[in-house]
């Protein structure tokens, strides 16, 4: 019947954990609510939108303008016109009042202004694209703090359990120094130093439990919720660049902070075009229909209509041309200095987290050797204590160092494998690796699609 139950409970228990793995979020998931849900990727997709509504603000220079002009009223006329009718019919009211009615229709279309409008078009184009890349970076940093959330969450929640370890270990030593005392086999300092570790460990673990708490927090401010059987990614170093210098020439072709940078040199180079084309003619073809009565103070209907290609050249305008000229070039000097200063700070980050990353992973090979060879050590320390070879501070000294190097080797796995992350972002592939959708616009348009 025992056997039975415990047969029963086995396959309850691996039930239940199957259950639990089913319904644990993984880093791509958290990833993804993160960018759906955050309000700093709502922000720059709004800021996209908006750069958009502005290429198209722009791109209507470039078609045709039609007003309508109307007007009805008295209108009272002395010239060359009235008096000379005034004279033929032998009236002498050179002034008549009469009333009129006039419209008049007009259609303007651009065809040369020094490529001033082609030039703010092409400089509204690159800032959209601008917008973009700054949404992927902005994607690509909150993939990154979440990633670290997720893995501190992790890593606080495996330390938490060794301490746990550590402290029902140190209820066992205590406990048995403790039936030794009452046996009248053990001492006082035995005594003391055992409950003294058991103390020690017992702070770790209330420590240890706060900092989960605050990693949970910081998990819940960028997903918006609490973590729940989290599951720990896995990850093959083996996609990595081979060296810092691959993972550097990466980042410079891929990272869209450095992009986005790009974009506003080519915004800035098409503002300096546009900046040149006052100094050059403007030609217009404008096509007018005039319908009127009783105009001018002669009576009658009046019909006009016009086509005609309409130039003007502004010769002087205070200055002004030539000032907004030199801020322009001045504007261009500037956009590539920060290309340059961009493509240094993320080339910079990159070296970061290749070093951290590069750095913790020689410590995993390290560590996992330290814990063995203190896992040996305490057993063979437990040994010889039971035998009366051993005294108890020797084994409660070999007992903290593994505890210590356990957690060492805890947080080296994760720093190794959050340095990847870190790695990713900076060369502007995370989200992809992960296998994360960056969210789009409800409407996405470009200059060559002459969407409105």
């Amino acid at each position: 019947m025992m056997s039975k139950l415990l047969k029963f409970s086995t396959a309850l228990t691996a039930i239940m954990i199957a259950s639990a793995a089913a319904h644990a979020d993984s880093l791509p998931q958290a990833v993804q609510k993160t960018l759906n849900t955050n309000p700093d990727m709502i922000i720059v997709l709004s800021d996209r939108e908006i750069a958009d509504t502005e290429r198209r603000d722009a791109l209507g220079g470039l078609f045709p303008s039609i007003d309508i002009n109307a007007n009805s009223g008295v209108q009272s006329t002395d010239s060359p016109s009235t008096r000379s009718s005034a004279a033929a019919v032998g009236d002498g009211n050179s002034e008549p009042d009469l009333f009129q009615n006039e419209a008049t229709i007009t259609l303007r279309q651009l065809l040369f202004d020094g490529l001033g409008t082609w030039a703010e078009v092409n400089r509204r184009e690159a800032l959209v694209t601008s917008a973009e890349n700054k949404v992927f970076d902005r994607a690509e940093g909150l993939a990154v703090d979440t990633s670290e959330a997720y893995l501190e969450v992790l890593r606080r929640n495996r330390l938490l359990s060794i301490a746990q370890e550590n402290l029902g270990t140190h209820t066992k030593y205590r406990d048995m120094v403790n039936k030794r005392s009452e046996g009248g086999g053990g001492t006082v300092a035995d005594l003391r130093q055992a409950e003294s570790r058991y103390g020690a460990s017992e702070t770790t673990v209330a420590q240890l439990k706060g900092s989960l708490a605050d990693a949970e927090a910081s998990y819940q401010r960028l997903v918006g919720e609490v973590p729940d059987n989290l599951a720990r990614p896995d990850f093959d170093f083996g996609s990595l660049p081979a060296d810092v210098a691959s993972a550097v020439a990466q980042t410079l072709q891929t990272n869209p902070a450095i992009l986005s940078a790009k974009n506003e040199l080519q915004a800035a180079e098409e503002a300096v075009t546009s900046a040149y084309s006052p100094f050059m003619p403007r030609f217009d073809l404008e096509l007018s229909g005039t319908k009127g009565h009783d105009l001018d103070g002669i009576q009658g209907n009046n019909d006009n209509a016009a086509a005609l290609v309409v130039a003007r050249w502004n010769l002087l305008r205070g200055g002004s041309d030539n000032a907004r000229k030199d801020g322009a070039v001045l504007r261009r000097s500037r956009a590539r200095d920060v290309v340059s200063r961009v493509e240094r700070i993320q080339s910079e980050q990159t070296r970061f987290a290749w070093n951290a990353m590069s750095s913790a992973r020689e410590r995993v090979v390290t560590l996992r050797n330290v814990v063995a060879s203190n896992e040996r050590v305490r057993d063979a320390y437990l040994k010889q204590f039971e035998l009366g070879q051993r005294s108890l501070l020797d084994l409660l000294d070999s007992e903290n160092e593994l505890f210590l190097s356990r957690s060492d080797l805890v947080t080296a796995e994760y720093t190794a494998l959050f340095g990847a992350y870190r790695l990713m972002a900076a060369m502007g592939t995370l989200n992809a690796h992960l296998g994360v959708k960056v969210p789009e616009l409800q409407k996405t348009t470009t200059a060559t699609s002459w969407s409105w």
